[in-house]
């Protein structure tokens, strides 16, 4: 009986509604037809980033204020992300790299500071909260792994993080077994003063096997360039 009264009350509702009201919806049910009614992958970045941003310019501002939120943080760790997250970072994105967190802030005039802090920053439409300033001029250098399965990353002891020098506790302290392999990663950082200077960083990513007394290089040890012109 419920079910029947509703349906009258809608078809009601639709009979009486003015027909302009028709005319100003959206249209349903489009035919996408023809080269470029799906644009291909890296077409899409450009429109994606331009609804992103307008969604963050104008719904967000909104919908906060409707929440009575002063603040909404995102933390997202790299291949266990929020579901969120990536329909608010710009693409092309592939993982929220080691640790990325969101930060949105409600001003007191109603808009809202987007800001990111994040390994490698994003760029427009967030503003970078914090960035490694460098030490000192010259040579940086960092050295970190992780073991090698047969599909890429596997379990084992963490020798070294891009982001700790220092020991690991927990992952660091996992026994180093023979005939084991592993992806040591390293990376250099200089300034280069024709380039503004600015830091460039070089990395260097090698397999090499822990046989229970020496670490060997599979490939051995590069120590030139590839050059590739």
């Amino acid at each position: 009986m419920r079910a029947a009264i509703f349906l009258l009350l809608l078809l009601a509702g639709l009979a009486s509604a003015p027909c302009g009201h028709a005319a100003s919806m959206p249209e349903q049910g489009r035919d996408g037809v023809g080269v470029g009614a799906v644009l291909p992958p890296r077409d899409r970045v450009e429109p994606e980033n331009r609804m992103l941003r307008e969604r963050l310019d104008t719904l967000l501002p909104r919908l906060m204020r409707d929440a009575d939120l002063d603040m909404w943080v995102v933390i997202a760790r790299e291949y266990a992300e929020d579901p969120v997250y990536f329909t608010l970072v710009p693409q092309p994105a592939h993982a929220a790299r080691r640790t990325t967190m969101l930060v949105f802030h409600r001003q007191p005039d109603g808009s809202v500071q987007r800001l990111s802090i994040n390994r490698y920053p994003f760029g427009a439409p967030y503003e970078t909260a914090t960035q490694r300033e460098v030490a000192r001029l010259g040579l940086r250098a960092a050295t970190y792994s992780h073991p090698v399965g047969f599909v890429g990353h596997a379990p084992g002891p963490t020798i070294g993080m891009w982001d700790n020098q220092g020991s690991t506790a927990g992952q660091g302290d996992w026994p180093l077994h023979a005939d084991t392999v592993y992806a040591i990663e390293g990376n250099v950082k200089a300034r280069v003063p024709e380039w503004g200077g600015q830091n460039v960083q070089v990395k260097l990513e090698q397999m090499a096997v822990f046989d229970g007394r020496r670490v060997v290089y599979l490939a051995g040890r590069q120590v030139v360039w590839h050059v590739v012109r």
